[in-house]
């Protein structure tokens, strides 16, 4: 979580423009997403209030805010950020099974469907390998997935 202590400027935009410049700086240079941020601006603020919202700021407070108002707001920002992670995460694991062979882990057939055409059109040589073995669930059902 970035907190922007901008509550000391004066006036609307001529001063916030240090504060939404800072915003969009500190968004353009986040890896993996942009931090959680909470801006603080002065009841005056309200366009540069506007402008931090659409720049991207996860919760503006424009006015005097008490101490654990801000504390409240931290963390609910945070307990949003995890959950928007944990999401991701579970989006991820998803494609990640939709594509692979979850014995193997190896590619399967909706990966090779949607991704050979491309390999091949890159003008360098390609091979494919398919096996089909005849009457392979016995094997699997006499022996155990493991050995099969």
């Amino acid at each position: 979580l970035v907190v922007i202590d901008g509550a000391g400027t004066r006036g609307d935009l001529a001063q916030g423009a240090q504060v939404l410049a800072l915003l969009a700086d500190l968004q353009g240079r986040q890896r993996g997403g942009p931090a959680s941020t909470l801006v603080l601006l002065p009841a005056t603020a309200t366009e540069t209030a506007a402008l931090a919202l659409d720049l991207g700021a996860s919760d503006v407070v424009a006015g005097p805010v008490a101490p654990r108002e801000v504390a409240l707001r931290a963390r609910a920002l945070i307990a949003r950020r995890r959950l928007r992670e944990a999401v991701r995460d579970q989006v991820r694991l998803g494609l990640r099974a939709a594509v692979t062979d979850s014995l193997t882990g190896l590619f399967n057939r909706r990966y090779a469907e949607a991704n050979i055409p491309r390999m091949a059109g890159r003008g360098r040589g390609l091979s494919l390998l398919m096996i089909d073995i005849d009457h392979f669930k016995a094997i699997n059902d006499g022996w155990g997935h493991g050995a099969g």
